[in-house]
């Protein structure tokens, strides 16, 4: 190789370090830089397929809405007005509570039409009644437990005699 061709090659090589990256060939549209990172560096801007800059898409369509929750069925309400107040609520032979909670504003929701009341009390005798509620009406339970009756005396049980001996 002669002096003449490898001089520009000193010269620019020369240049870099005065000057600092200086590009060495360009060709394809690409100009090419001698060191580092910059050897690939485009000069002009890329195509369109690349594009150098974020492409914002428009955002999904929005989710359907959900489907609207079932309507609450229509209720009607009973308040208990029971003496003793620990006495057991059943509605439709299902335990609900002792009667005393649903006294006052605390009341209890039901569904609407005839329902079977049953309150129990340990040493009363219980009480039952049909009630009839209706949407958005309160039933009143008003009921006072009478003492159980006592049980009637054993008879007496006869001993058989034993014969003397």
């Amino acid at each position: 190789m002669s002096w003449r061709r490898s001089l520009p090659g000193v010269v620019l090589a020369l240049g870099l370090v005065a000057v600092g990256p200086i590009p060495v060939w360009a060709h394809g549209g690409r100009t090419h830089f001698l060191f580092g990172f910059h050897f690939f560096f485009p000069l002009r801007p890329s195509p369109p397929a690349y594009v150098p800059y974020p492409v914002y898409v428009a955002p999904p369509p929005a989710y359907p809405p959900p489907p609207a929750p079932e309507p609450l069925p229509a209720l009607g309400y009973l308040r208990s007005e029971v003496s003793p107040p620990e006495a057991q609520l059943f509605v439709d032979g299902a335990y609900l509570g002792r009667a005393g909670e649903f006294t006052g504003a605390r009341l209890l929701a039901l569904l609407p039409g005839r329902h079977r009341v049953e309150v129990v009390h340990p040493g009363f005798a219980p009480y039952t009644a049909e009630l009839e509620v209706r949407v958005g009406e309160t039933s009143e339970l008003r009921a006072v437990l009478a003492p159980a009756p006592a049980p009637p005396p054993e008879p007496p049980r006869a001993v058989p005699e034993e014969p003397l001996r």
